[in-house]
């Protein structure tokens, strides 16, 4: 595997973080940033990326005016995710910019909600809102909320609430439009990219839970590493039984479902009977957090499953092999 520059690093980890890659450059953009767009220029880097990321996953980024766009795996949205994004994007470009000047693009929240809502009757304007935050501010950074004035009391909480527009909404919206329009097929992508899709997606991969590609795996180790390995950020750590792409940059959860699941699974030694769970996920959210009074029992059980922390097995639930790896303690 041909290695990567540092500017290719950044773009490719950027897409593999937030999907996309933009070529906005403000008075606040990083030195590193900038270089890395200016880079992207360069028909060789755009050749190396597409390269890298077609023999990675079996996909390229989507390009319009040196705006990338990669949706791959878990990137795939749902009918009314889509429905959504669809909606936002014309609400969004259709709206006209509330305050600023220049680069200034800013919007008001509840109005260009009142326009999504107008087309996404199936869903509640909670549930819309939801689906944009998820996918505009927390994933893609194309909306940043802002307050610019004190809420009047009598307009509600959501009156003062802007959002400001990324310059190049417009340029990733087409990008988006024509990945959906494309829609998404796995049909041409071989085993080893269906297996390095897994592992971006899900990060771990479990010789119990899929065994297809866990034989893939072990018989391909050293190839998936290198491959990985090129970002500088990304190493495989194969165990038994387990496989985990540990990412130097990502933070540790701080889900309370999560850290509970990984308490209780810790202390189920050889396993534990199933009607016996619930009392031990309640004595570890005691332990780890003693002034939360709900109730967390199905959550921290979904999170042992998502996870792969256990296995439910008839009447008893017992470790995975992924225990060894991790260690919890009450703050």
């Amino acid at each position: 595997m041909a290695p990567l520059t540092k500017d290719e690093q950044f773009i490719v980890n950027e897409l593999i973080d937030r999907g996309i890659f933009t070529r906005s450059v403000t008075r606040r953009t990083p030195a590193n940033r900038q270089q890395a767009i200016m880079a992207l220029r360069k028909t060789r880097t755009k050749e190396r990326i597409n390269r890298y990321l077609s023999d990675l996953l079996g996909v390229v980024p989507l390009e319009f005016q040196g705006n990338l766009l990669l949706l791959v795996g878990a990137d795939s949205l749902d009918a009314s995710a889509v429905h959504v994004l669809l909606a936002t994007l014309r609400a969004v470009i259709n709206q006209p910019n509330v305050e600023g000047s220049g680069d200034d693009w800013i919007i008001a929240v509840q109005s260009t909600l009142t326009q999504i809502c107008s087309e996404v009757t199936e869903l509640s304007p909670r549930e819309a809102l939801q689906i944009v935050r998820r996918l505009f501010v927390d994933r893609w950074h194309l909306l940043t909320p802002e307050v610019l004035a004190e809420p009047d009391p009598e307009m509600g909480p959501d009156a003062a609430a802007f959002w400001s527009v990324d310059a190049d909404f417009t340029n990733i919206a087409r990008c988006m439009v024509d990945a959906i329009s494309r829609g998404t097929s796995d049909t041409e992508v071989t085993s080893l990219q269906r297996l390095n899709r897994e592992l971006l997606t899900r990060r771990y991969l479990s010789a119990a839970q899929n065994p297809e590609l866990w034989a893939l795996l072990k018989e391909n180790k050293g190839a998936v590493a290198e491959t990985w390995s090129v970002l500088h950020r990304l190493t495989l750590e194969v165990g038994d039984g387990y496989a985990l792409l540990l990412d130097e940059q990502r933070q540790i959860s701080q889900s309370k479902p999560y850290l509970i699941a990984l308490s209780v699974a810790k202390d189920l030694g050889v396993g534990v009977p199933a009607d016996q769970l619930s009392a031990l996920i309640k004595t570890k959210q005691a332990e780890l957090f003693p002034d939360d009074k709900s109730s967390q029992a199905y959550n921290v059980r979904e999170a042992m499953k998502e996870f792969d922390l256990a296995n439910f097995r008839g009447d008893n639930v017992v470790p995975t092999a992924l225990m060894v790896r991790f260690d919890v303690k009450p703050v």
